[in-house]
């Protein structure tokens, strides 16, 4: 490494200098960038002689252009940060597997710990740590635990939550169903078990994020550990190990450094050495102020390489063999934290219950003294709760019972109520004895804390839900824009009626699309009978110490809201949001109807997740504060009507927490919107509010961290209705907002509120110009018949027109925008915003413009595609004649109906062109062993980027294409020649230059019928390099390697049929028969992919969520594994992006190379987190394409075969020149 160890040096002691503390010298001043700028000054090395030896392919890219920036200073992007880092960080703290209780450290830092002083102290503590399990979780293991007394276990708080139910000491117990247990083996290469049943919870600290469990009997002499009562300040920089099972966690982590660091090894037991102190510049601390639930904890740093697994790992002191601390939380490439063992030695509770530590410990009370008194002491009752929040989270505490006999309620005063001698277990505790009617007498006095549902009738017949003419001018509810994303109730309706308020559901984010409410704030409607209290405690019939319990709507699925589970065991990170407030609902003519209100506020269907600094009013003066301070003022005695409601983003961050069924993902909305509407006279007046949440920092698998104020703003009704999408609000809401009125900038001035927010930034539509760039496309057999058709149109017009030496300046203008208006006519059949009434197309062709009438005419002919596809002659026909007769261009009608008639009945598979294997046909096409092969999908558009890819193919001299499928829109025989064969031949001035060509078979070439595809390959390659059929061998002579091409396209994802796009079965047998007895290596390759990080290639899962793995597909790499195949890699395409993914579903490398030809705005992002995946895999950082311009970029792959070995180079093409920007080798 003597090239590259001026390098680990030089970032090293960049390092080091924060380390050290020299804030005040002149480099300690400097930015990061800057400081290691002047590091470098006065070198004379290249940036690639710089780099150090053995750093990885895929990271060497980045490090050189870090290292060229540092010299230049210029800023450093994340990528680079991370190349940055990444040079560090690997080669000092590595991860040991552990075999048989043992370990044998190889890292010259480390070598120490082989000692028999080390072992001594360490092999113990191995014994001593084990995995943590629970049976139909969903995942493999949820953290790591160890002994720390007699049968019991230490673990994380945030582990223990997903089976126990409680905290603290009293009435905590382990989940109704769950059967957890304990594996104090799991290593790597072993099939070893000693497993114990989880059969008790001794203490979950209200405090520290710290658990203590029960185990059954264990063996005599099973080792245990004892806590240190060392302070961490006193052991800065010493040597610790941390011993746990670190799991994959790219969440929090960079999948690169996982790989190079743990080497694709997880979920078992390792030793992972470092330090106490932090890294960079948090080395020179020993503690750190940490979020940890209800506050903020003195953790203690080290720096040990963990993951998400290592959760209850054990920091072990190297020179006692006592336990430092427990591991809880980490920040990537800063510190990890642990609770101290010193602290836990001063609690009197955790000595109790029977930790072992080193010396006696003083058990005394520490900063928890308060965490401890909330879980064990009734809070003040006040007379109506909801003033300190609308969460319903914020309900008293139970009275705690000591060993004394006194119960004490903390209220305005300490009372004592002698309730007897209590009855002593052999440990001293008390215990329950034998009843006694003082007992029974001091139990019913004092008021268990349980969660109880409020009041609420289940007679839906009697609710009304918002009303329209509330305000005595009619104000209609929002409509939705695409019906199919809410939930029906049984009658069809997707309105959901209460008392006083209405909701529609967003059946996906199980969450309200939006909620409508009438607000009456006269005293007659607030108190209908003034002899009742209207309390929360009295209209929900909740005792002293309950808290509510949502519910949910039993006229909608389940499945379509989130449950009041999802609320209590999210690791407090949320409140339960009313969206409709329960002090607004709650009025009526009667106190029945005041009431009923009041209980259906409680429904989980007007529940959102919302942070409590956010959602709770008393902590809220700079946060809905203000707007709600407004809208009292707006409803002063009066009526008001509400709306409102989360806004549901792509870009919302996943949550992971549990729900009724088990674990599950859920996008949380950084922002809610609100818009209150008065009358005045005849006339409405509205005015719309966002608050936004700001969600950054957020630790989405520990706990909610979030800034302490959010401030509201008013916006335009019209750029609200915009960022919903799917809310539209009625004419009348449009006519009466106040955002540019001279009362709207009153309300904003006297309220203190901004005007509008950042403006959501709308997405592109493609213009006419914008056509050069390549088709949108479709999945869809139909639409792409249609697309195909007009595209055959306006080429034979552009053809007539060449030949006519003085072409019209109109048939010039119009050039293509046809094309253009037929993608638009398709996308507005996708998203159920269903074409005009054919007798209104009709009526409105007069007084058109020439756009608005290419439009009409792109919608007729879209139903006339359909009406002729699905048989429907007489419409079909019709429509024909109305086109003509109108002002559509009979040849692109006649166009669109002979397409329809030729190959819209194609939509059935069964009717697809197919060549099935037969028996002995092998399809082996002979290849040289050391091939270079050009590898690119969804190239098959005719348009001028993918021309440009295929010139920079040519450059890499290729002595094979390969094409992964899709030639567009349909693969009719004229688009074959035109959008495929006749780019490679001018790209290669002539069929002659060209190398063999094979192409695989996509969805879109099957649009059709396949016999456009297999005309194509049938011309493409002559004698023994013919490709017969669309499933194929190319095999290396010397049997080294092999690529097994499949058609995927043929049975592409049918939404009645199937909906896993799969392979004939036939042609499964013929891949196995591929694979037996051949000595090489076998590379995969399909249109269809295996998986995606992006889409659903599974389908829907029964539990929820949805599926990233296509089964039907992985039964197929599972057969030729199981056939003795060595399959090392899979090429696909269909996604247009290029996915470099880590290993995944079996598979070690899964290549999507699909961003051949189509376009792809950048706001279109292509690699935009699909939230219903469950357990999705993960893009190698650093490897995805760029936006070039208004699009990403497009390119291709390189796969050389060479002595044996391969190599694979992927490339893109940005601003005209081609970067390599991603190099491999498979083997």
């Amino acid at each position: 490494m003597a090239s590259g160890s001026a390098s680990v040096d030089f970032f090293s002691s960049i390092l080091a200098q924060d380390a050290a503390g020299e804030r005040e010298s002149p480099l300690a001043r400097l930015s990061s960038g800057e400081r290691a700028a002047a590091a470098l000054e006065g070198r004379r090395k290249t940036s690639e002689e710089l780099v150090p030896e053995g750093t990885p392919d895929f990271l060497r890219a980045d490090t050189e252009e870090t290292l060229r920036r540092l010299r230049h200073r210029e800023p450093l992007d994340a990528n680079h940060r991370f190349a940055l880092e990444a040079i560090i960080i690997p080669d000092r703290r590595p991860p040991i597997l552990i075999r048989d209780g043992d370990y044998t450290v190889q890292h010259k830092d480390w070598l120490h710990l082989n000692t028999p002083g080390a072992k001594a102290l360490i092999k113990p503590a191995i014994a001593a740590a084990c995995r943590i399990e629970l049976p139909d979780s969903g995942v493999p293991f949820l953290g790591t635990g160890f002994l720390v007394g007699d049968g019991l276990l230490m673990t994380n708080r945030h582990v223990a939550e997903a089976f126990v139910d409680g905290v603290g000491r009293m009435g905590i117990s382990l989940s109704a169903g769950a059967e957890p247990f304990v594996d104090f083996v799991k290593e790597h290469g072993s099939r070893k078990k000693q497993v114990f049943d989880i059969t008790g919870v001794a203490m979950v600290h209200p405090y520290w994020d710290m658990a203590l469990l029960k185990l059954g009997e264990l063996p005599d002499g099973h080792p245990c550990l004892r806590l240190t009562q060392q302070q961490p300040d006193d052991m800065l920089g010493h040597d610790i190990v941390v011993i746990g099972y670190p799991a994959r966690d790219e969440e929090r982590n960079a999948a690169q450094v996982q790989r190079q660091v743990f080497g694709q090894i997880y979920d078992v037991k390792r030793l992972m050495p470092g330090k106490i102190g932090g890294a960079g510049a948090t080395a020179g601390q020993a503690r750190l102020r940490y979020p940890s639930y209800e506050q903020d904890v003195s953790a203690m740093l080290h720096n040990a390489s963990t993951l998400g697994g290592a959760s209850g790992s054990l920091v072990l002191n190297l020179t006692t063999g006592d336990v430092l601390g427990l591991h809880f939380a980490g920040e990537y490439l800063r510190f990890n934290c642990a609770v101290p063992a010193a602290e836990l030695a001063t609690d009197a509770r955790v000595v109790d219950a029977g930790v072992h530590f080193a010396g006696k410990a003083r058990g005394d009370l520490g900063a928890w003294r308060t965490a401890w008194n909330r879980v064990e002491h009734a809070a003040p009752v006040e007379d109506d709760v909801e003033d300190r929040g609308s969460s319903g989270d914020g309900g008293v505490r139970p009275a705690i019972r000591s060993d004394g006999g006194v119960v004490r309620l903390t209220v305005p005063l300490e009372i004592e109520l002698r309730l007897g001698t209590p009855i002593l277990g052999a440990a001293g505790m008390a215990s329950p004895g034998p009843a006694t009617d003082d007992r029974l007498r001091a139990d019913d006095a004092i008021a268990a804390e349980k969660a109880v549902e409020p009041f609420h009738e289940e007679d839906y017949e009697t609710r009304k839900g918002y009303s329209e003419d509330f305000l005595g001018v009619p104000l209609p509810l929002p409509t939705v824009s695409d019906l199919s994303q809410v939930s029906r109730l049984d009658d069809g309706d997707h309105v959901l009626r209460y008392q006083n308020f209405s909701i529609v559901m967003n059946k996906a984010r199980r969450m309200a699309l939006f909620t409508a409410a009438n607000v009456d704030g006269t005293a007659a409607a607030k108190r209908p009978d003034p002899s009742k209290a209207t309390t929360r405690g009295a209209l929900g019939g909740l005792g002293e110490s309950d808290t509510e319990k949502w519910f949910t709507d039993p006229r909608i699925p389940a499945l379509h809201q989130l449950p009041d589970r999802f609320f209590t065991k999210d690791r407090q990170a949320f409140d339960k949001g009313h969206l409709v407030r329960r002090e607004d609902a709650a009025w009526g003519g009667s106190f029945a109807e005041l009431r009923r209100a009041n209980g259906d506020t409680y429904h989980v269907t007007n529940c959102s997740p919302q942070v409590a600094v956010f959602n709770r009013s008393a902590k809220a003066r700079d946060n809905w504060g203000a707007l709600e301070n407004f809208v009292a003022k707006v409803v002063k005695g009066g009526r008001v009507s509400l709306f409102s409601g989360p806004i549901f983003d792509r870009s919302d961050d996943i949550f992971h927490g549990v729900d009724d069924d088990g674990r599950v993902q859920v996008k949380i909305p950084k922002a809610y919107w609100k818009v209150v509407v008065e009358a005045e006279g005849d006339a409405l007046l509205a005015y719309a509010f966002v608050q936004q949440q700001d969600l950054s920092g957020v630790r989405w698998e520990e706990r909610l961290q979030v800034p302490a104020t959010f401030k509201p703003f008013m916006l335009p009704l019209a750029e609200l209705e915009q960022r919903l999408e799917l809310v539209q609000f009625p004419p009348e809401l449009h006519g009466a907002d106040q955002f540019d009125t001279a009362r709207g900038s009153q309300v904003r001035e006297a309220e203190g509120l901004p005007g509008r927010g950042a403006p959501r930034k709308a997405k592109r539509r493609r213009t006419v110009e914008g056509l050069a760039a390549g088709p949108k496309t479709f999945r869809d057999p139909i639409l792409s018949v249609f697309q195909s058709a007009t595209a055959k149109f306006v080429r034979d017009r552009a053809a007539a027109a060449a030949d006519d030496p003085r072409p019209s300046t109109e048939a010039l203008r119009r050039e293509g925008l046809e094309i253009l208006d037929a993608e638009r006519a398709c996308q507005a059949a996708l998203e159920a915003a269903a074409p005009e009434a054919r007798s209104t197309i009709s009526s409105r062709q007069e007084g058109l413009t020439a756009l608005e009438h290419a439009s009409h005419c792109a919608r007729l002919l879209l139903e006339l595609a359909k009406a002729r596809a699905f048989g429907d002659e007489a419409t079909a026909k019709a429509l024909l004649d109305q086109a003509k007769t109108g002002k559509c261009d009979p040849a692109w009608a006649d166009t669109v109906y002979e397409h329809a008639k030729a190959y819209g009945v194609l939509t059935d598979p069964s009717r697809r062109v197919y060549v099935p294997p037969k028996p002995g046909d092998a399809q082996v096409i002979p290849m040289n062993p050391a091939s270079r092969i050009a590898i690119f999908g969804d190239w098959g558009t005719g348009a001028g980027p993918a021309r440009l890819v295929m010139s920079n193919i040519r450059e890499k001299r290729p002595d094979i294409l390969l094409h992964l499928g899709d030639i567009y829109y349909s693969g009719t025989p004229d688009e074959t020649k035109a959008n495929f064969e006749d780019v490679i031949d001018q790209a290669y001035q002539g069929a002659q230059q060209r190398p063999a060509i094979y192409t695989l078979c996509g969805n879109h070439d099957m649009y059709s019928g396949g016999q456009g595809y297999h005309d194509l390959i049938a011309r493409l390659n002559s004698g023994k390099l013919r490709q017969k059929a669309s499933w194929f061998c190319l095999r290396a002579t010397d049997k080294s390697w092999q690529i097994l091409a499949m058609d995927s396209g043929r049975n592409d994802y049918h939404p009645l049929l199937h909906r896993q796009t799969f392979i004939e079965e036939a042609e499964q047998l013929w891949l196995v028969e591929r694979v037996k007895d051949f000595p090489g290596r076998t590379i995969l390759a399909s249109h269809h992919q295996l998986f995606s990080a992006f889409d659903a290639p599974g389908g829907p899962l029964p539990s929820g969520g949805a599926d990233p793995v296509n089964r039907r597909l992985k039964s197929v790499l599972d057969r030729l594994v199981a056939a003795g195949g060595n399959v090392v890699a899979w090429f696909w395409g269909h996604e247009h992006n290029l996915g470099i993914y880590e290993p995944y579903a079996g598979l070690a490398r899964g290549r999507c190379v699909g961003h051949g030809g189509v376009p792809v705005f950048t706001d279109e992002d292509p690699y935009e987190p699909l939230a219903e995946l469950v357990d999705p895999p993960a893009i190698t950082a650093g490897t995805r394409i760029v936006p070039d311009g208004e699009y990403y970029a497009h390119g291709f792959a390189i796969l050389e075969f060479k002595d044996g070995s391969a190599k694979a180079e992927y490339f893109q093409n940005v601003g005209g020149v081609l970067q390599r920007h991603y190099a491999e080798t498979i083997a």
